[in-house]
This record gives structure tokens, C-alpha cells and sequence, in this order.
């Protein structure tokens, strides 16, 4: 199993590779530039912008079904249409409401387990 030292030793291995100048690999301009790297990333996470998303995948909603599908990226949609198309206002903490909502989420995936977890996805999700 990798500890937090084995991928930041990683990512530094990288890091030299790509400056390609035979320093010493602990050498504060490498450390440097990979600070400077992974400095933005939590802030492009949170805005939801990693590059390798589909560009259909346009809101934090889309993008977190398709994360927590396999990265299915019709089912993600399916289901998004489907909320969107019978959601009731003011559903959440309303069990019929919310029973419409898993309704729609089980016509996309058949499966009353799954039914539940991607319901708690959807739950999270304020554009729903």
C-alpha cells in the first residue's frame, strides 16, 4: 500500500522528469514547481473543473452522478433528465416527494440498492 510520502516522491520523480535538468531531485525548484502544480488543484475540484469530463457533464449534479457511475456517462444523464423531469418543490425531507424522486432514479438503473445510494447523491446536489 502507498503512504502520502510514496505518491508526493512520485509526483516529484515527475516533476524532475519534465524539467529533464539533472538536479538533485529534492532541489527547491522542483519542490517549488510542484507546490505551484498542486496549489490550484483542490480549487479546480471543487469548481468541478477536471479536464477529462465530458462536456455534456455541465453542472455539479451531472458531474457527480457520472463520478459515482462508473463515469457512465449516459446513465449520469439519464438520471439527471429524470429527476429534473418529476421533482416536486420543496422535496427533500418530504417522503412522498422524495419517493418520486427514487421512482425516477430506479426507471434509469433497476436496482433498489442503487436506487438508495444514488439518492443520497442526488439529495446533495442543491440544482435538483
Amino acid at each position: 500500500m502507498s503512504t502520502a510520502a510514496d505518491v508526493h516522491y512520485a509526483e516529484l520523480v515527475k516533476v524532475r522528469a519534465r524539467a529533464g535538468d539533472g538536479r538533485p531531485l529534492f532541489s527547491t525548484t522542483y519542490i517549488e514547481i510542484w507546490l505551484g502544480e498542486i496549489a490550484g488543484v483542490p480549487k479546480r475540484i471543487q469548481a468541478g473543473l477536471v479536464e477529462e469530463k465530458p462536456e455534456k457533464l455541465d453542472t455539479t449534479g451531472k458531474r457527480a452522478l457520472w463520478n459515482n457511475l462508473g463515469q457512465n456517462e449516459e446513465l449520469a444523464l439519464k438520471i439527471d433528465a429524470g429527476v429534473r423531469e418529476v421533482r416536486p418543490d420543496g422535496w427533500r425531507g418530504v417522503q412522498a416527494r422524495e419517493q418520486v424522486i427514487k421512482e425516477a432514479i430506479y426507471k434509469a438503473v433497476q436496482d433498489s440498492a442503487e436506487v438508495e445510494r444514488l439518492f443520497l447523491i442526488v439529495k446533495a446536489q442543491g440544482e435538483y
